[in-house]
């Protein structure tokens, strides 16, 4: 059976979640945007008025009563940060779909945005490796270039910002995995944007590292191949771990 690699899958649901939200949102921002968009062409209309009565191109005219439109379309009708943040995250885990492309035609699986049974939560990436004895669990995080990723206090660092969660989260998700697929699942987390220092470093057993060396890293960790064995872990991992599609 073969599993073609889509990158496209990868942050689906991140994406689904995003446009859900942003649909709610634009409906809470047409209490507001229209009636300023309203204002926005009437003071247009009026900044307007000496270039018509100076017979100046109809060109100008427009700009004029457009200018202050887009102004307020732009401010009324720009994406919180909720939606930026899901659209970031997205972003993200198809960055690091195309990092793991390569290795799909060396023999690698990769799957895409998959259920854990019974809970809300989802795994970005799950990678099985030529031997089929093990799988790999990649959780994407993208954040704002220039920071630096650490640890403070035991806890994901990035900046100023402590995400006290992101590891525990990672590790039992990581568990739930391994129950799911019968074999043992490696938690890794995958950085984009930010710096890592070192390229790389350890979290409590779990390996936080900068997408630009993922590559490497998961070679590293590769196997003897077998395909007997990797084709039904895979098989196993496509009916314990189905697709992501839930929208809260």
């Amino acid at each position: 059976m073969a599993y073609p690699h889509r990158i496209k899958d990868a942050g689906a649901s991140a994406l689904q979640q995003a446009e859900h939200l942003r649909t709610e949102e634009i409906r809470r921002q047409h209490r507001r945007g229209i009636p300023l968009l309203i204002l926005a062409t009437a003071v247009g209309y009026l900044i307007s008025l000496p270039a018509q009565q100076a017979d100046a191109p109809l060109a100008v005219v427009v700009v004029l009563i457009a200018a202050p439109m887009l102004w307020v379309t732009r401010r009324a009708y720009r994406p919180g940060q909720l939606v930026r943040r899901w659209r970031q995250g997205a972003e993200g885990e198809r960055r690091t779909a195309r990092e793991l492309h390569p290795l799909t035609r060396r023999g690698w699986i990769v799957l895409h945005d998959r259920a854990l049974a019974g809970t809300r939560a989802n795994l970005d990436h799950v990678v099985l490796d030529p031997a089929g004895r093990s799988a790999l669990y990649l959780d994407t995080k993208f954040y704002r270039s220039g920071r630096h990723v650490g640890l403070r206090n035991g806890s994901l660092a990035c900046g100023k910002f402590t995400y006290r969660e992101a590891i525990s989260t990672v590790r039992w998700e990581a568990q739930r995995a391994a129950v799911a697929l019968g074999v043992p699942v490696t938690p890794i987390i995958v950085i984009h944007g930010a710096r890592v220092p070192g390229g790389k470093f350890d979290a409590n057993g779990i390996t936080i590292i900068n997408a630009r060396h993922l590559r490497a890293e998961l070679r590293a960790r590769s196997g003897q191949p077998n395909s007997h064995v990797q084709q039904a872990l895979a098989q196993r991992a496509e009916a314990a771990l189905p697709r992501y599609t839930a929208v809260h």
